[in-house]
């Protein structure tokens, strides 16, 4: 008896545009795109249970981008599925700025929040985290 197994089989999930970003790698000024990316670990070629993932904000034309922290990709989700309904005429363009401006608020006190936080530990002596950098 014998078994094929295998990793590394990608499972790519798209989540739509985000927001409109200039590309310093291909110079387009383009809507970028949400893209996670899950590697799974296969039985018989059957995907068992996902291994690694990626999240990464994409311009749409080269592939180029970052790669995003899971804070990060939960505000960038949530831009995305409005705008995804704004684009099928699910809500109006009035709706889709009320909803961006709250997500905006949002992610600007977490930010403000994870700022403290960086400034209680610099007091306190503990190493900060590091937040994922662009990859080149």
């Amino acid at each position: 008896m014998f078994f094929i197994f295998g990793w590394n089989r990608p499972s790519i999930t798209e989540y739509g545009p985000v927001k409109q970003e200039l590309c310093y790698h291909c110079h387009n000024t383009e809507m970028w795109h949400l893209r996670k990316i899950s590697r799974y670990f296969t039985l018989f070629f059957i995907p068992i249970f996902p291994h690694d993932s990626e999240i990464l904000y994409l311009c749409p034309i080269c592939n180029h981008g970052i790669q995003l922290s899971m804070a990060d990709f939960e505000s960038y989700k949530e831009i995305a599925q409005v705008n995804k309904a704004c684009l099928e005429n699910q809500i109006t363009e009035e709706e889709r700025a009320e909803k961006l401006d709250k997500i905006s608020a949002d992610v600007k006190k977490r930010q403000e929040e994870r700022n403290l936080q960086d400034l209680e530990k610099s007091k306190s002596g503990l190493p900060l985290l590091q937040e994922n950098l662009p990859r080149n």
